[in-house]
């Protein structure tokens, strides 16, 4: 998911290798600005194969195979981002929908060669404001949409971390996704929604000295409502059919081949990570052939102070691994029908210090 950040991010800015790129070399970075990618289309008909994607980025540091010195980032608190689409149509419907709104703070890649390290790396997102909004709206069904709303503040991808790694955010994300029919809206199928918040990664080889402290709020939801396919074109299967939601809002994470010193994990925010699946058309005759539902998974998931490690060696003979969580984690998942339900999974999770090895490979 990490790797998918960074890609789409880098899609928007791209930076190349200049030649003095050595262990000596220092990057400060400092955003302190708005930025606004903004989508919308308003129709009256119908709509095939629509695509609206848009992305946010600040400070970023992709860099393959150079060591460094010093790396520093910060985002002061007059640093927002909206990344957002909207689609309505007030009569007709969506078919081959996508949308996608992604917001990027603080991320630093330099590869994970042998070799390649860098001495410190100071991250900050401290009062900034992260909203990935995509809003589809329908008059009569919506057959086929795809929606991703991602923020992502302060990631690092590396190999050898020499000093310290310190990671620090106390902002606000929120990640949407909202399909909403019209009143005598009919039936919606084959959607997946997915929102997800990320906040202080670390993925590396070796580390020496760790820090992630994350305060603020997360919350990441996908709503989708529908209505009575009996009352118009009524399809060959469910009202709500082949439905994927999944939210997920993620805070201090590590995943490393050796800590080599110590580590500090603290979580005190809240979280929520939400799902909802809604009827809200009229009932007919018989009741029971209204709002039926046929597919539908919703996952909801929230993690705090998460460490993957393949060993946790004491090369100096001391080895330090500190978590603390105050947060408030909220999974929830909701599907008010009106019919038959059929194949319909729900699972909410929140998962709060954690210090594990990798799974194995299959």
């Amino acid at each position: 998911m990490k790797s998918l950040v960074v890609t789409t991010a880098m899609s928007a800015v791209l930076l190349s290798t200049p030649a003095f790129a050595g262990d000596e070399t220092d990057i400060t970075q400092l955003m302190s600005g708005v930025q606004k990618a903004l989508n919308s289309i308003a129709v009256n008909h119908n709509n095939t194969g629509i695509e609206q994607s848009g992305t946010n980025a600040a400070n970023l540091i992709s860099w393959d195979g150079a060591s460094f010195d010093d790396l520093s980032q910060s985002a002061t608190g007059a640093t927002k981002q909206l990344a957002k689409n909207s689609a309505s149509t007030t009569y007709g419907q969506w078919n081959d929908l996508t949308q996608g709104a992604v917001n990027l703070i603080n991320s630093i890649d330099i590869g994970n060669a042998s070799g390649v390290d860098v001495q410190t790396v100071m991250q900050n997102a401290i009062g900034t404001d992260q909203d990935a909004i995509n809003v589809a709206q329908y008059g009569q069904w919506v057959d086929g949409v795809a929606q991703n709303a991602l923020n992502a503040a302060n990631l690092f991808t590396g190999n050898d971390v020499e000093d310290l790694i310190e990671q620090k955010f106390d902002a606000s994300q929120l990640a949407s996704n909202d399909i909403s029919g019209a009143d005598n809206n009919e039936w919606a199928r084959d959607i997946e929604s997915i929102a997800t918040n990320v906040v202080n990664s670390i993925s590396a080889d070796d580390i020496e000295e760790a820090v992630q402290i994350a305060k603020g709020n997360q919350a990441a939801s996908n709503y989708v409502n529908f209505g009575n396919g009996d009352t118009g074109f009524a399809p060959s299967t469910a009202d709500l059919d082949n439905v994927i939601q999944t939210a997920m809002s993620a805070a201090n994470m590590i995943t490393i081949d050796d800590l080599d010193g110590s580590s500090s994990q603290t979580a005190s925010l809240s979280q929520l990570s939400e799902n909802v699946a809604a009827f809200t058309g009229a009932v007919s005759s018989p009741a029971h052939n209204a709002g039926r539902v046929s597919g539908l998974t919703q996952t909801a998931t929230n993690a705090g102070n998460i460490m993957t490690a393949n060993s946790l060696p004491s090369t100096s003979g001391v080895l330090e691994v500190n978590q603390v969580s105050s947060a408030m984690q909220t999974a929830t998942n909701a599907l008010a029908g009106q019919g038959a339900l059929n194949n319909v999974t729900q699972a909410a999770t929140n998962v709060a210090n954690s210090v594990g090895m990798p799974a194995p490979s299959l």
